[in-house]
């Protein structure tokens, strides 16, 4: 399991960091300000995104989910979020919500996938990822995961596209993606 001390996470493009009380601004902002987010709508209420911190929080000390702000490097101000979730799990792990500013750089979101691929992967030490859905009306981002080559739909109905990826899959693909500066930056 990853120390919780190590879990401020550097890469060439993005710095990402556990969120704390202080964010709930930093989430509504990020959360309610796409208007092509697929994800699901949140209160805007700074209290209820407070409440859901606390909620969060006692998952984060248990280590089942770590919640992430993410922002260019030395930057303050996050232009997004993920969760890594469902560390409990014995062999899985899964990545949420994850979205950003409409003026973040693209390259920011391959960055956050690789990524939680590779903190669950390498640092969690996990076997497959998933299954997450993408809704049938998020065209960009099943685009997106079919253009990365890494994650393979395994199943559609009449609402989602199914998601999951293999450790093997990540490491055939992790080379390709390393060369481009994407990933964990080696310490």
């Amino acid at each position: 399991m990853m120390a919780i001390d190590k879990m401020n996470i550097k890469t060439k493009f993005c710095s990402y960091k556990p969120i704390e009380l202080d964010d709930c601004k930093d989430i509504v902002r990020i959360r309610s300000g796409r208007d092509d987010s697929v994800l699901k709508t949140i209160d805007n209420s700074i209290s209820k995104q407070e409440a859901y911190f606390n909620s969060y929080h006692g998952r984060f000390i248990q280590q089942h989910e770590i919640y992430y702000k993410i922002s260019l490097p030395n930057e303050r101000v996050p232009l997004g979020l993920v969760r890594l979730t469902e560390l409990d799990q014995a062999y899985r792990f899964n990545f949420q919500s994850l979205i950003f500013t409409e003026n973040a750089p693209p390259f920011m979101a391959i960055d956050a996938i690789f990524t939680m691929y590779e903190l669950g992967f390498e640092k969690f030490d996990r076997d497959i990822c998933g299954p997450w859905v993408v809704p049938k009306s998020g065209v960009k981002i099943r685009q997106l995961h079919k253009k990365m080559a890494i994650a393979n739909e395994v199943m559609a109905n009449d609402q989602y596209y199914f998601f999951i990826v293999t450790k093997s899959n990540f490491l055939s693909r992790k080379s390709f993606f390393k060369k481009l500066g994407f990933g964990v930056e080696s310490t």
